[in-house]
């Protein structure tokens, strides 16, 4: 099954774990400001960010929220390599689930959020580009990236589900769940991060327990 343009740029933003982030200098000048920064998706889909209140880009989105991320998947050709631009506005995000989501991805960030002067973010898309290919190039809208970020039926708490634990048992290699979408599973392997991706979409959490009851990787 091929995937919609849409579902190619969700599957290419949940593989990846940091972007580019662009954002409207805050000063008479006005220039985009540019700078690279971890990231993971929150349930819907969506970049969460931990940012540090000093950073330029911080001061930037505090002033003008409107920014942009981008992401890139692999390739020597640039030309010919998958890229997501995705626009939107950044909002701090109290939201104590998307908190979870993110130390379950980069646990050291507890310290920051804790100790330092460092919150979460969020990126609400208004809108992307997506460039598949080389003259691939598709305008995307809110309402098709949510719906091809929906995984039904996903629990609150993945890294804690017996099936996903059973599975990281199973490889034997010391791994823990970092969290779940409808295109693959991302793995905490000591300090860094590993995706186990899927062929096809996975439209329920139950589609993806039993993929992962058949995947040898």
């Amino acid at each position: 099954m091929t995937l919609a343009p849409a579902e190619q740029a969700l599957a290419l933003l949940a593989g990846r774990f940091d972007g580019v982030l662009a954002s409207v200098m805050a000063d008479e000048r006005g220039y985009p400001f540019a700078s690279r920064v971890p990231c993971c998706l929150d349930v819907r889909g969506a970049p969460l960010l931990v940012l540090s209140r000093l950073a330029q880009h911080t001061r930037n989105v505090v002033a003008d929220p409107r920014a942009s991320l981008l992401v890139w998947g692999a390739g020597e050709d640039v030309q010919a390599a998958p890229r997501l631009t995705l626009i939107g506005d950044m909002q701090l995000d109290p939201d104590g689930q998307a908190r979870r989501r993110y130390l379950s991805h980069f646990p050291h960030a507890g310290a920051y959020l804790d100790e330092l002067d460092f919150d979460l973010w969020r990126l609400r898309a208004v809108g992307a580009q997506f460039i598949a290919g080389f003259a691939q190039v598709h305008r995307l809208e809110p309402p098709a990236l949510a719906a091809a970020a929906l995984l039904e039926g996903a629990p609150a708490d993945v890294a804690g589900h017996p099936g996903l634990q059973a599975y990281c048992a199973r490889r034997g290699r010391g791994e823990s769940v970092a969290g779940v979408d409808p295109y693959g599973l991302t793995l905490r392997a000591g300090q860094g991060l590993l995706r186990i991706a899927f062929d096809t979409r996975a439209a329920s959490f139950g589609q993806v327990l039993e993929r992962l009851g058949a995947t040898r990787a």
